[in-house]
């Protein structure tokens, strides 16, 4: 509960900007969207962690998560009616692909180390670029491509001595990369859904949809959804508030605001969160390689977020 407490008071900027968006970007600075885009990174970063200390089933866990966040965030929602089909639509079929993610991910967290999860979830971006390619017939820049390469290098870098691939659950291995192929699906659907549609509306929306995939799943393979020990309420209630509100949430508010090459970068960067929470939170000191992959991964922040003139968004 602590850590909950913490992660609440660290970002009430944060939660201002979700409660106060609009479709249309304001003019925030480049350092406040800076700031918001590495809370964001710093939120999902966690939920490894999160996922792995609920133990109880992904549909269970997913489908709490879900539905938790879509009420605590439906009663915002209808301050916005302009709402065409169409943004409805592209949101619905983003929480489906939301809920693939999310079922693989929460899987593979608990079916794999958390270290494999997340080094091989960080490979969303190559897919994120790939599909930006050829939807939109945008490629990738050379400093994009090279800071991926370079932060990709820090995290295998940092994970050197304390893994092994031989040693992995090749299912749970398997669909740590088939969840972050879905996850790069929802941000080009959510990034088209988003540019004439408010965040409290995108979001509940994608919560909502995800849910009702996760209670129909539970509801084919006879998982009840009721009752779980005390210790997974916690970890699920944890599950809501930092990675899902403040994570997802200020992430796809993000969208409108930052490039999304940049915003699938920032994916990049959870494996390290992953690993300097684990230290922290359960001992499991990193080697001595995560120095070395934080100089790389600090090369690949300034290469990715360098101003580019041309994108009228600010990051």
């Amino acid at each position: 509960m602590i850590y909950i407490k913490y992660w609440i008071f660290l970002s009430p900027g944060a939660a201002k900007v979700i409660m106060n968006d609009s479709p249309s970007p304001p003019s925030h600075s480049r350092a406040f969207l800076g700031f918001l885009f590495l809370i964001a990174i710093v939120s999902l970063g966690h939920a490894s962690l999160f996922a792995r200390a609920a133990q109880a089933p992904p549909e269970v866990v997913g489908f709490w998560r879900m539905s938790g966040a879509a009420l605590i965030l439906l009663p915002f929602a209808f301050r916005y009616a302009n709402v065409n089909r169409k943004q409805i639509l592209l949101s619905f079929v983003a929480g489906f692909f939301f809920f693939i993610h999310l079922w693989t991910f929460i899987f593979a967290a608990q079916h794999t180390k958390i270290a494999n999860c997340v080094i091989l979830f960080a490979v969303n971006p190559v897919f994120t670029s790939i599909g930006h390619w050829f939807l939109d017939g945008v490629r990738p820049r050379w400093k994009t491509l090279f800071a991926y390469a370079a932060a990709g290098a820090g995290v295998l870098i940092a994970l050197h001595n304390k893994t092994s691939f031989a040693a992995f659950s090749l299912q749970g291995d398997l669909l740590a990369v088939v969840s972050a192929g879905f996850f790069s699906a929802f941000i080009l659907t959510g990034n088209a859904a988003r540019k004439n549609l408010n965040n409290l509306v995108f979001s509940p929306i994608v919560y909502f949809s995800a849910a009702v995939c996760f209670l129909v799943c539970a509801v084919l393979r006879s998982i009840p959804l009721l009752p779980w020990p005390l210790e997974s309420w916690a970890a699920i209630l944890g599950y809501i508030l930092v990675p899902t509100l403040l994570g997802h949430t200020l992430y796809t508010y993000l969208l409108s605001h930052v490039r999304i090459h940049v915003m699938s970068f920032g994916k990049m960067i959870e494996p390290l969160v992953a690993i300097v929470s684990a230290w922290f939170l359960f001992s499991e000191k990193p080697a001595e390689e995560i120095l070395l992959s934080f100089v790389f991964t600090a090369v690949a922040t300034l290469l990715v977020l360098w101003p580019d003139q041309n994108d009228p968004r600010r990051v």
